[in-house]
């Protein structure tokens, strides 16, 4: 009984985080939401997830990721960042996802994809404007 309330507690909280991660860019939204899937699943049970929950839950999580490192991408090209900070880019949002407690993307991005594109003998640093 007190590791149900435990559990249904832990998952309430990770759904609550889940949910304000879809307005707070800080909050790992997704992620949050899965972890409150395997949290019920391994504390209380898997019975109520069968296989095509899982299968159309791991193909959200998996556009959800996808989506972000391509929006970060053409972003990144659309203000003039070269092939350097594109990929610094894409780094910083591995950083930032990976990171505890979950950091905030843009602190860890900008500088990830500015000093990319400003290494020596890169073309298109002074393309690339201000930050």
């Amino acid at each position: 009984m007190v590791l149900t309330v435990i559990a249904w507690i832990v998952v309430i909280a990770l759904f609550a985080v889940g949910m304000a991660g879809a307005v707070v860019p800080v909050l790992p939204g997704a992620v949050a939401i899965v972890a409150a899937f395997f949290a019920y699943g391994f504390m209380v049970s898997f019975a109520p997830f069968g296989v095509w929950f899982w299968i159309i839950e791991a193909a959200l999580a998996l556009t959800l990721l996808v989506a972000d490192y391509a929006v970060s991408a053409i972003g990144v090209k659309k203000f003039g960042g070269s092939r350097a900070s594109v990929i610094g880019s894409t780094i910083g949002i591995i950083a930032a996802r990976s990171s505890f407690p979950p950091s905030d993307c843009s602190s860890v991005r900008s500088p990830a994809h500015c000093s990319a594109s400003c290494l020596p003998g890169r073309r298109g640093t002074r393309r690339s404007g201000p930050v």
